[in-house]
């Protein structure tokens, strides 16, 4: 992971670096999040790590992540996807319903 350091007040002239334009005079930036790493290599070895984010990250890069209400919700989440061999597996209601309808639903 890249990291870039701020430019010292020679290279901008003497001017301090200017606060995001987008955030007005007065209004407060939000709090960097991050972002919990697990990485699950070919051989199937396991590591963990952080990454530090800032918004202008968060808004492209996680853009198609699903919301969960809870850590539980989310690590459940995490051990479908982990088991599923990196996948993202449908929500339950949606396999059942692909299944049921590919066996030609209910007969009348």
């Amino acid at each position: 992971m890249a990291t870039m350091m701020k430019p010292d007040a020679a290279m901008t002239g003497g001017q301090p670096e200017a606060p995001a334009a987008e955030y007005a005079e007065g209004m407060e930036q939000p709090a960097a999040g991050y972002t919990l790493c697990l990485r699950i290599s070919g051989d199937g070895k396991l590591s963990v790590g952080v990454e530090k984010e800032s918004a202008e990250d968060v808004a492209e890069e996680y853009a198609g992540f699903e919301q969960v209400p809870d850590i539980k919700a989310a690590l459940t989440r995490l051990l479908e996807i982990y088991k599923a061999d990196g996948e993202v597996p449908e929500a339950a209601d949606a396999q059942f319903d692909a299944g049921f309808a590919s066996r030609g639903g209910m007969q009348g």
